[in-house]
């Protein structure tokens, strides 16, 4: 049971710094919801002019960011992928006995081609099909 709430915790606290690190990111964008009560107010007055009502407010897209959009648009691929790579690494070395240094170099090649094979699935529009 002990173990169950030390993941419980672990996690948590990983999801806590990915939050911080999104409002870090993005604390001087304007939300969604300021951006709402711009367009809202401006129809409204433009409505008062007119005499009439505005009825709808339009809201941004949301945004994503590009290399997200490009692993999830291509999932499986990306998946199939990352699968062959981790067999390659676990074939070809004893990952056991590496030292840090190397097992970080290893993680960081591992994490560029598999973002770069996305990448690049995205720009020339490739999907896998099934």
């Amino acid at each position: 049971m002990s173990y169950f709430f030390w993941v419980i915790t672990f996690n948590t606290g990983y999801i806590l710094c990915f939050l911080l690190a999104e409002i870090a990111i993005t604390l001087n964008e304007p939300s969604a919801l300021a951006i709402a009560r711009a367009q809202a107010k401006a129809n409204l007055s433009t409505a008062t002019n007119n005499k009439r009502l505005a009825s709808t407010v339009h809201l941004p897209p949301l945004s994503c960011p590009p290399l997200l959009e490009a692993v999830n648009r291509n999932g499986l691929a990306v998946f199939l992928v990352a699968n062959v790579f981790t067999g390659l690494v676990n074939l070809t070395i004893q990952t056991l006995y590496t030292p840090d240094t190397q097992a970080l170099a290893i993680l960081i090649a591992y994490m560029a081609i598999v973002s770069a094979l996305a990448w690049t699935w995205q720009v020339f529009g490739w999907r896998l099909k099934l």
